[in-house]
């Protein structure tokens, strides 16, 4: 309960408020002109309650010199502060109705927005549908910032893979194969194949080590010529030896006796017919001879260019062969063909075995000549050649099915296939492994949130089955008590948007309009209710919401002018609401600018210990203050009482005190000429009466906002004419009431 408002300094429009007055009682009514500082108040209470400077620092005085502060007293809670930008406490639930509730929790301006319905489904559902739709909130949140967290884990993830992959969660989920390494370099392959594709086709497969088989060899330096005397051979040979023409002087001389034209020389034109060895030359170069030599020849020179530095040799082959594999290998695969540095060795080494052999049956190719204990190490070497050639040959094959391959590449394809095969090897290496790990773990965790929100909106369905249904039925009998001519329909939770809210529709006679419906072309909650309809329905769910507080005993209640756009009857049955409030909460504090809105409460309270009267004023140079001051005082006007004795007996049929049939009836006439003259300044003057301004009104016509109610008038003239005067009978209750209620219903619409 507050006691007391001890001192706010540079709020609003106070430079500093200090309470004169006794302290504030269970019911304690404040009257304020209008901008004299009743929101303010307000402010600064829902401030404290929440524990928010916001409230107060959007409210800190303009010009001020000294910083905001607030000191109140409270039964329970002692001395509580504003200072330095923060409260040193929370006072306790307070219940604040004003124009922030109705905005926050039924309309902002014409629309019910979702905002409106998040909010007021707290008003509808009481404290365990709060909670209920606090952990659905508190999921959400937490499913957000998941979210949240995921897409920039997506994005990492991406990023990593250059862009490669397509679904995040898909790839995080396969598998990386076991055979990775070989399909990244098969893709690898396919992406050079097609980029190389014009020098596929172009180059040259790779060289063969090209010698006719070993036994072509062995056969050539076996053969010897039968037909060639022993003495030409060796008068040939002294004359080679003799001239040192070794090792080609056996094959110069076949070229010298080839080319004789008779028994001319062909090197020095002399006439050799009496030479006895030119005719051993010619004898001794014979057919079989000459098809020997050539034999002999092709294969020494086959030999010689493997063994001799030039381009053919063993070496050349093998190191071009390895750099065409370098390239070769890029767009497929195969097995490149090696020898190890022995094996070179071995071929080497046989072949110069060879060549030497060769050379010598070159010298005498008469001679059968073997190879001897060079056997072993020539037939090594052909047999290394040999293998190194089975595999260029397989390579070879190779090669054309990729030259074959090249057609049918699509480029773009396949340097995507090789980003995504790639991007799958590197989930194994960090930092992707870590980011994909922590992907995956918060997948899990976003799976069981969904699960956790879907149980929590199943049990708040559950709950607001049967809470909405008698919530909306007490909302319901609220309204009905204010005279209102709609209700609410159709009250549940929904869950369309990010957090829980709440649906309804207003239900006109056998019409329904959904809250939040806008419509420029059709009625609409814009249209159907007027302002005084607006803020009754906030002040039902308002009065519906605080009597769902198990506790409200310990609750402090704050009205702010809770009448805005009422009707009379609605003004009185505001006031009844409020009465019977404070019956039931700890405190009820009412703010208002009409003194006649709280005579209506206090008149009727019983306990006047229980319920003060204070005003709330503050002069041009913002000092404020809160000192006691009577209603009672304030209107001592005949008017206000006759309209709280017609209004009585039109809605309970009682009389309220001092009050009887006769004088009541004596009411009904001059309380409403004083509502006309009232209602209309300077058209009836205060020697106009009823059956003038009776007359005035139907002469008008149509348009006059009366004209509906002239009739009513006349009766109402008729019914009171006897009384008037005296001497009459005492009226018919049943009539008179009547009579009261057709007052009521003219009064209440303005």
């Amino acid at each position: 309960m507050l006691l007391r408002l001890n001192s706010i300094q540079e709020i609003g429009r106070f430079a500093s408020l200090i309470h004169k007055g006794p302290q504030f009682p269970r019911l304690t009514l404040i009257y304020a002109r209008n901008g004299y500082g009743k929101s303010t108040l307000t402010s600064v209470l829902r401030s404290a309650s929440e524990t928010k400077a916001d409230y107060i620092l959007a409210r800190r005085r303009l010009g001020a010199s000294n910083v905001s502060s607030v000191k109140f007293e409270w039964k329970s809670h002692g001395s509580i502060s504003f200072t330095a930008g923060k409260w040193d406490t929370c006072p306790g639930r307070l219940y604040i109705f004003d124009s922030d509730y109705v905005q926050q929790n039924l309309h902002v301006g014409d629309s019910v927005t979702r905002d409106n319905k998040r909010s007021l489904l707290r008003v509808v559902l009481g404290a365990k549908g709060v909670d209920l739709a606090r952990t659905i909130s508190e999921i959400d949140v937490e499913q957000k910032e998941l979210t949240s967290k995921l897409a920039a884990l997506e994005k990492t993830i991406k990023a990593a893979c250059n862009n490669s992959i397509g679904d995040v969660l898909s790839f995080c989920a396969t598998p990386t194969p076991a055979n990775i390494n070989e399909q990244v370099s098969k893709a690898k392959q396919k992406v050079e194949l097609g980029v190389r594709s014009i020098t596929v086709q172009q180059k040259k497969n790779p060289s063969l080590i090209h010698l006719r088989p070993f036994a072509e060899f062995e056969t050539l330096i076996s053969r010897s010529i039968q037909d060639i005397s022993e003495r030409a051979s060796i008068r040939i040979q002294e004359h080679i030896d003799k001239h040192q023409m070794h090792p080609n002087g056996m094959r110069w001389l076949r070229y010298g006796v080839e080319h004789m034209n008779g028994t001319i020389c062909p090197f020095c034109t002399q006439d050799a017919g009496h030479v006895d060895l030119v005719g051993m030359f010619k004898n001794y170069f014979n057919t079989e001879f000459s098809q020997l030599e050539t034999e002999l020849s092709d294969a020494f020179l086959e030999i010689q260019k493997l063994t001799e530095q030039d381009a053919q040799t063993i070496e050349y082959i093998l190191n071009h062969n390895a750099s065409d594999f370098d390239f070769w290998k890029s767009v497929c695969e195969f097995d490149a063909p090696h020898l190890s540095i022995e094996q070179i060795s071995f071929l080497a080494n046989g072949l110069l075995s060879l060549r030497a052999i060769l050379e010598q049956k070159i010298t005498a190719p008469h001679a059968s000549l073997s190879f001897g204990a060079k056997r072993g190490e020539i037939l090594a070497a052909f047999e290394i050649a040999s293998i190194y050639n089975d595999k260029i040959a397989q390579c070879i094959k190779i090669l054309e099915v990729a030259r074959k391959n090249t057609d049918g590449i699509d480029l773009t394809k396949a340097k995507q296939e090789l980003s995504y095969k790639e991007s799958l090897r590197a989930k194994g290496i960090d930092p992707l492994k870590a980011d994909i790990q922590s992907y995956l773990s918060l997948i899990e965790h976003q799976k069981q949130i969904v699960k956790n929100k879907k149980i929590a909106q199943e049990e708040l369905r559950k709950y607001t089955e049967t809470v909405t249904r008698e919530k909306q039925e007490e909302i319901n009998q609220i309204l009905e008590s204010f005279g209102a001519n709609f209700s609410i329909t159709d009250t549940k939770a929904s869950y369309v948007g990010r957090e829980p809210n709440t649906d309804f529709s207003i239900l006109i006679g056998a019409h329904k309009i959904q809250a939040g419906e806008i419509n420029d072309q059709a009625p609409c909650f814009k249209t159907v209710l007027s302002t005084s309809d607006k803020f009754t329905l906030a002040l039902a769910l308002f009065i519906s919401q605080v009597r769902s507080d198990e506790n409200l005993d310990d609750a402090t209640i704050v009205f702010d002018d809770p009448f805005s756009s009422q009707d009379m009857y609605r003004q009185w049955a505001t006031a009844s609401q409020i009465r019977e409030l404070s019956r039931d909460a700890c405190q009820v504090i009412v703010l208002s600018h009409d003194p006649r809105f709280l005579r209506q409460i206090t008149k009727e309270f019983k306990d006047s210990e229980d319920c003060k009267e204070f005003k709330l004023t503050c002069d041009d140079e913002g000092l404020g203050s809160i000192s006691q001051w009577s209603s009672e005082d304030e209107l001592k006007s005949l008017y206000v009482q006759q309209a709280e004795r017609i209004w009585e007996y039109a809605n309970k049929g009682i009389f309220l005190k001092g009050t009887n049939a006769d004088n009541l009836t004596k009411d009904l006439r001059p309380f409403l000429e004083d509502y006309l003259r009232a209602r209309f300044p300077g058209r009836f003057g205060e020697s106009s009466y009823l059956p003038a301004m009776a007359e005035n009104i139907e002469n008008a016509g149509i348009d006059d906002p009366m004209f509906n109610y002239v009739k009513a008038i006349k009766q109402i003239n008729e019914f009171t004419r006897g009384n008037m005067h005296g001497g009459a009978e005492a009226p018919n209750p049943e009539a008179l009431r009547v009579q009261c209620k057709q007052i009521v219903r003219i009064v209440g619409l303005y």
